[in-house]
């Protein structure tokens, strides 16, 4: 039997991984074993950390990552 509040569940942990998916292109890693991907997600997860730090010290808007490097 199904629950509603499982199904809403599965629902929002969903759009939880394609957010994050899409904001930290984990798409694009072709890492070969768990371990190396492991370590690509974190890589990418204290980079945009150190991103958001920086724009807040700065005063910027927090979605102005890439202008930090451009």
């Amino acid at each position: 039997m199904h629950h509603p509040e499982h199904a809403r569940e599965v629902v929002l942990l969903e759009e939880a991984l394609t957010g994050l998916k899409r904001v930290f292109g984990l798409g694009e890693i072709l890492a070969t074993t768990l371990v190396g991907l492991t370590v690509r997600i974190a890589a990418k997860i204290t980079a945009y950390t150190y991103a958001f730090a920086v724009n807040r010290t700065l005063g910027r808007p927090q979605g102005r990552i890439k202008e930090l490097w451009a």
